[in-house]
């Protein structure tokens, strides 16, 4: 079942393309279907896996594990395995996709068969990457997934004043990209080489590679160092940011914005899955600068989303304060920063989807991101506005959300190792409520300006929407249950000793 997740939007994506020469229509029709089979298949793997194949019992077609072996003499396998950290990951890719294929279903895009081949295309590089324990292919879908970002930016991007600027972005987007992925093939193709020296084997299997780190040499240093540098590019992380805001700011109107600012969590699941359980005592060594870096993000990201008036921009900047929340609990090294931090990575990234969501049907209406422009529109809608506050809320921790739970767990875990350094990382607190505030108040407070028509979610986007209120409050309310059955710590800190 685990290779259908990648088969299903890949071809997904093809037949969309095809499509287009009968209707308009057909190619977002394909995608929908697309995504709810993937969604379907999902839920039937959480289903098997929170009651250990109560109701499946059928082994190998549900099985966790998938290989098949590609090229032989090198060790290079097309293997899969999906545990429960994976299968969260898969399920927010899912429910970014719905979002995204939900709200541009109504939207009229030129050459659509292609517009839903890349988001699809895009989808299944991604579920690859949460998948793959061979390095090779994790690298293979890493690369894959640059290329739908840019075409989406480039062919259908919101850019209406100069299609040069746009260019000037997806260059900048490619480049620190292609940096990244050579710093990383190279650590990859080193650790195969160190690996084959001393046991005479070529193999590109993480779960076997990671064994012959014994952390006394320069070579392992230099790959470890490698796959971190590689990592905190693609976060991205100050000072390798400046390609998202803008990405962000001239992606396409339509909610694919959410996917490609999704990207940001590959980056930190490759320091999950891959640098932090091979790091050991180097984990200690770097531990206080990576902190150190992750306040920086924080108070940057805060500062620099307070002071904008771009919607996309705030937004964008808001997120990178949230990468700073995520870099320190990842290098806290402490079991409550742990748990809070996969709490976090959930809440944030639906609670960010769905304000990038209203945000897009706002500036269908308004025409523009400027918040100087907007206006006036909390008695012209009837969910909207409730909506986008509830969102805006959770986003810094509304007492009652999964956001809540996950920033409480991330703080007393950093209290506890750097209680005066957490003292004053309350001071960003007031910079997310006077920016989130901000924006909130521009949007839907004051006089009406340029407002054309009446509008609000259709039956189906309010729906989505407030499945997304559900979840956020479901884990508010009882986060237990994400880690029913299943330890987080034993992935990644069993060998940081």
């Amino acid at each position: 079942m685990i290779p259908f997740l990648i088969v299903i939007p890949f071809f997904g994506g093809i037949i969309s393309w095809f499509s287009q020469k009968y209707s308009d229509k057909l190619p977002r029709c394909v995608a929908l279907i697309s995504i709810i089979l993937m969604f379907l298949i999902n839920l039937i793997m959480f289903l098997n896996n929170f009651f250990e194949k109560l109701f499946f019992s059928y082994k190998i077609f549900f099985n966790n594990n998938f290989s098949i072996v590609c090229i032989k003499n090198l060790g290079i396998n097309f293997s899969l395995y999906c545990d429960r950290f994976s299968l969260y990951m898969i399920f927010i890719t899912i429910l970014l996709g719905l979002l995204s294929i939900t709200f541009s279903y109504n939207k009229s895009y030129k050459n659509p068969g292609m517009f839903y081949l890349n988001i699809l295309f895009l989808i299944s590089s991604i579920i690859g990457s949460f998948l793959s324990t061979d390095l090779f292919f994790f690298f293979l879908f890493l690369e894959i997934m640059i290329f739908p970002v840019c075409f989406l930016n480039f062919f259908w991007g919101n850019n209406k004043n100069s299609k040069k600027n746009n260019f000037d972005y997806i260059k900048n987007f490619f480049l620190h990209s292609q940096v990244s992925s050579i710093i990383l093939l190279f650590s990859i193709l080193l650790l195969v080489n160190y690996y084959h020296s001393i046991n005479g084997i070529w193999t590109f299997n993480f779960d076997i590679l990671k064994t012959v780190f014994v952390h006394k040499n320069f070579l392992e240093n230099l790959i470890l160092y490698g796959f971190l540098f590689s990592f905190i590019i693609k976060l991205p992380s100050v000072p390798f940011h400046t390609w998202f805001p803008n990405m962000i700011m001239y992606s396409p109107k339509g909610n694919c914005v959410d996917l490609i600012g999704f990207l940001s969590k590959v980056g930190v699941y490759g320091l999950l899955r891959f640098f932090i359980p091979i790091s050991g005592n180097i984990l200690y060594k770097i531990q206080v600068f990576m902190i150190f870096l992750g306040i920086i993000n924080v108070f940057y990201g805060a500062f620099m989303a307070s002071i904008k008036n771009n919607l996309k921009h705030i937004l964008s900047y808001i997120n990178i304060s949230h990468i700073g929340i995520i870099m320190l609990s990842i290098f806290n090294l402490n079991n409550l920063s742990y748990e809070g931090l996969l709490l976090y990575i959930i809440s944030s990234t639906i609670s960010s989807s769905a304000i990038f969501a209203l945000s897009n049907k706002i500036y269908e209406k308004f025409n523009t991101y400027d918040l100087r422009k907007m206006g006036g529109l909390w008695k012209e809608l009837n969910f909207v506005p409730n909506f986008f506050l509830f969102f805006t809320l959770s986003n810094f921790g509304l007492p009652g959300t999964g956001n809540f739970i996950g920033e409480i767990l991330i703080f007393i875990g950093f209290f506890l190792l750097y209680p005066k350094i957490s003292a004053f990382f309350t001071i960003s607190i007031i910079f997310f409520v006077f920016c989130s505030l901000k924006m909130f108040h521009r949007i839907f407070y004051g006089n009406l300006k340029n407002y054309s028509k009446n509008f609000d979610l259709n039956f189906i986007e309010t729906l989505l929407i407030l499945f997304f209120m559900f979840l956020l409050i479901l884990i508010g309310l009882f986060p237990n249950f994400i880690f029913y059955k299943f330890n987080f710590l034993d992935i990644f800190l069993v060998n940081c000793s």
